[in-house]
């Protein structure tokens, strides 16, 4: 007998941001949902699987309420923790409730925690880190500010890229670390702009750049850049936090052409699968069809084939 026969499978979906939860029922409900009832079906399962979708605001605290909220409905897997800090936020209450937390998305190296409810889709920022710090390096900048969240995610990327940068000759100007509820930036630019300003009198323009590990937050950042006339005539570098973000067309479009603001992503294989799945999310929402997205995508079939098994 299937013991899931005649059910309705349900799982959670956390976004991490209310913009992202605009975007979210064309990849959970119009992809992935569908997909997999469709091949349960064909499997003759008499099984639907649905998708319960949250948004955490982009604060770890209220991930951590929506992961309590999904308990409450006896909910126990979900995707989610798409920033590390939310997935650190809510691993303790996954592993003492017996939850599992899949995230597409997180990365820091400081969550690979053996025998946890945790399992991450996605390589960890060992692997980006250098990655920033080789993009950074091949366009001939050597002199950096560094400007990123005071979270575990971007923590976690810096303890990775410094030691990189330095051992291959690139200086970092300075470390200005803000906290991640931040919406005001002046305070941080000018610091930053204390610190470029004699570096590019001594080194040139060219030389010296900002890097930024932040989230959609930046957008903002980049917008009052424009007071600062030394950081603003650089070159801006970033990470995957930055990669495909739509409010920076919406939002910033001259500041984001004028410093260019290059971005680190993981790369799919461009498979006809892949293919396809950017094809119908691009008619859905006009946006493209990432790398995390792609890993949602996996992760639900991973636990659709899983439990049907």
């Amino acid at each position: 007998m299937e013991p899931l026969s005649g059910k309705t499978v349900k799982i959670g979906y956390i976004s991490s941001t209310t913009v992202g939860l605009e975007t979210a029922p064309a990849l959970v409900q119009e992809l992935m949902a569908k997909d997999y009832n469709a091949y349960a079906a064909k499997l003759g399962y008499d099984v639907e699987f649905q998708y319960l979708i949250d948004d955490a605001t982009g604060q770890a605290a209220v991930h951590l309420e929506k992961v309590q909220g999904f308990k409450s409905m006896d909910i126990n897997v979900f995707i989610g923790g798409g920033w590390s800090s939310m997935a650190s936020a809510a691993l303790s209450y996954c592993n003492d409730n017996d939850m599992l937390m899949w995230s597409s998305s997180s990365t820091s190296p400081l969550l690979a925690i053996a025998d946890d409810n945790l399992y991450r889709m996605c390589p960890d920022d060992t692997i980006q880190a250098p990655a920033i710090s080789r993009m950074i390096q091949s366009m001939g900048v050597k002199y950096v500010v560094c400007i990123y969240r005071g979270d575990a995610w971007a923590d976690g990327i810096m303890n990775f890229f410094e030691p990189h940068f330095v051992a291959n000759g690139g200086v970092i100007l300075e470390k200005i670390r803000y906290a991640g509820e931040a919406t005001e930036f002046a305070n941080y630019l000018q610091a930053a702009e204390d610190k470029l300003a004699p570096a590019v009198a001594q080194y040139g323009v060219d030389a010296c750049g900002v890097e930024i590990i932040s989230f959609s937050e930046s957008v903002t950042m980049l917008t009052q850049a424009e007071d600062f006339p030394t950081v603003y005539s650089v070159k801006w570098f970033g990470s995957d936090g930055t990669s495909l973000t739509q409010q920076f067309i919406d939002d910033a479009p001259t500041q984001s052409a004028h410093v260019r603001l290059y971005s680190t992503l993981a790369a799919p294989a461009e498979t006809d699968k892949f293919t396809g799945l950017y094809d119908r999310y691009f008619a859905q929402v006009a946006q493209p069809f990432g790398y995390y997205s792609a890993c949602s995508y996996d992760i639900g079939w991973v636990l659709a084939d899983s439990m049907l098994s």
